[in-house]
């Protein structure tokens, strides 16, 4: 394909009128599937971001040229060129120059998600999508977009994709659980943003090491403060429940933290005002049981501490 040569030369003589129009011939080319994969393989996409990078992320520039990565990315065959690490950090430093502008910073997570969610790419899109940053840029868009409520709540499903990969999820929550707990707490009006926060902890609940940053930074009280906003949220209610379970689920010394700060008084209380849901009932009750079991095994380890220490009878 001799289209890649053609931009290059644009780019290189930063004629950037004949490079959009070039980008938009791409992007014509890539809504057939075959030539989706062919432009994908030619080097294209490396010329692109090369170009991106030499002519200063033009804002031009960088909107047709996520077009044509958004296009490419329905072909699930060039989700994994879209994810290599160069394409994602041109991406991010045309986001970054060009901060005052929410459609592209949209547009760009919103491929993010794309090219993590394709099938065939699954743990190594996100796997290289971590490696070029996108998690502490998305950690830092939680202070700097935080009055912009749409951007927040696609960058929280994002890193929430992130956490599930083992390595990402200890630096995920080692760099910005204060940051996901504050943002929590600014947004105890808007239970759709409190909804994806919580799944974001509960994500990241699955790995026992992150747990400690999330209770000492005020995770199950900013959750259990949700509740009492929202009881008439049963989508968010069920995720409260989920994520306190994640929490309470990882060990009798956790159980008896959130039973501690109120989390099982909570859970009950939900079940009875839902009594007609089966979900949250059913998740509440499941919840309540976990914690019950941990419960018991903490005292019965207790006891047995007591009697091991207890001093013996003179003879």
């Amino acid at each position: 394909m001799a289209i890649p040569a053609v931009i290059a030369y644009n780019f290189f003589q930063r004629r950037v009128k004949a490079l959009l129009g070039e980008a938009d011939a791409l992007t014509n080319l890539a809504r057939e599937p075959e030539s989706a994969t062919s432009i994908a393989r030619s080097g294209a996409l490396e010329v692109v971001v090369d170009a991106m990078q030499r002519i200063e992320w033009d804002q031009d520039v960088a909107d047709h040229s996520v077009t044509l990565f958004e296009t490419l990315a329905f072909t699930p065959d060039c989700a994994g060129a879209l994810a290599a690490e160069d394409v994602v950090r041109q991406l991010l430093a045309a986001v970054k120059e060009h901060a005052d502008s929410d459609e592209l910073a949209m547009r760009s997570l919103q491929l993010f998600i794309t090219i993590g969610e394709a099938p065939g790419t699954g743990p190594d899109a996100i796997k290289a999508l971590g490696g070029a940053g996108l998690h502490r840029h998305l950690i830092t868009m939680l202070t700097t977009h935080a009055r912009k409520k749409d951007l927040l709540r696609v960058a929280v499903q994002l890193l929430t994709k992130l956490a599930s990969d083992d390595a990402l999820s200890p630096q995920i929550a080692d760099l910005g659980t204060h940051a996901i707990i504050r943002t929590a707490r600014a947004a105890a009006d808007n239970a759709e943003l409190l909804g994806e926060l919580f799944a974001l902890l509960g994500q990241l609940a699955f790995t026992e090491a992150n747990l400690q940053a999330i209770v000492q930074h005020g995770g199950i009280a900013v959750i259990i403060e949700a509740i009492g906003a929202f009881p008439e949220e049963p989508e968010l209610m069920k995720r409260c429940i989920q994520t306190i379970d994640n929490i309470a689920m990882a060990s009798k010394e956790y159980a008896a933290i959130v039973i501690q700060q109120g989390g099982r008084t909570c859970i009950e209380e939900l079940i009875a005002v839902y009594d007609d849901d089966q979900e949250i009932a059913d998740a509440g009750k499941s919840a309540l049981l976990a914690m019950s079991v941990l419960e018991s095994a903490k005292k019965e380890e207790e006891a047995q501490k007591r009697v091991r220490h207890k001093p013996a009878r003179p003879t």
